[in-house]
């Protein structure tokens, strides 16, 4: 059986459900020799998705140019000073750039597409008070797999008996229900994964608020 790799689409915001989704695709190797690396939806290029205990070339290549750039750069502006003066500022920057007064990065909230809250029941997009949700609609209400991000800090769901919260910028992707997040992964702005997150149908026929 002939070798697979996975890759991603990183086409987010732009109404390709393979990106805001976060959709793993599998192509063979055949395919990728012959240069067909592309997202079936929306046609632009795929990233790869590392395989575990596997190497990243672009990430190791990638990580030597850094370290070559900042060499360089290390020389060039103290390589008229004695080691210990170069020792001694180089630590005081480190001081500097993990103080107290250093700004916290700003979350990260998506833009606005133009066919926002356009679907009643289908695929699109939803602006709702407290994120941007983009996956499966239906009667105007999350419903089906999805994902949201938060523009500001809210309790997942209000029936999650453990009260767990998303910061603005973060997002979750999972199964939705009547508006409700009710399983999936809960990620931080930058991607990095906090963990899953199971709480289950909620009651009767109750919607979420918008």
């Amino acid at each position: 059986m002939a070798n697979k790799k996975k890759f991603r689409c990183t086409n987010y915001g732009n109404g390709c459900p393979n990106a805001d989704n976060n959709i793993e695709i599998e192509l063979e190797e055949l395919d990728i020799l012959e240069g067909n690396i592309k997202c079936p939806h929306c046609k632009q290029e795929l990233e790869e998705i590392p395989q575990k205990g596997g190497v990243n070339i672009k990430l190791f290549a990638g990580i030597g140019a850094a370290v070559i750039a900042l060499v360089i750069g290390v020389f060039a502006i103290f390589g008229g000073e004695s080691k210990k003066t170069s020792e001694t500022e180089t630590q005081q920057e480190v001081v500097d750039h993990q103080g107290k007064g250093k700004k916290p990065t700003d979350p990260v909230i998506p833009e606005i597409p133009d066919n926002v809250n356009t679907v009643v029941n289908g695929n699109g997009y939803l602006k709702l008070s407290y994120g941007l949700y983009s996956g499966d609609i239906k009667d105007g209400y999350p419903h089906g797999q999805g994902r949201l991000t938060y523009s500001k800090e809210r309790q997942i769901n209000r029936y999650d008996m453990k009260k767990r919260k998303a910061s603005a910028g973060e997002y979750i992707i999972g199964e939705f229900q009547r508006g409700f997040f009710i399983q999936g992964r809960l990620y931080k702005a930058n991607g990095e994964l906090i963990g899953s997150v199971m709480i289950g149908t909620a009651p009767g026929e109750t919607y979420d608020e918008k």
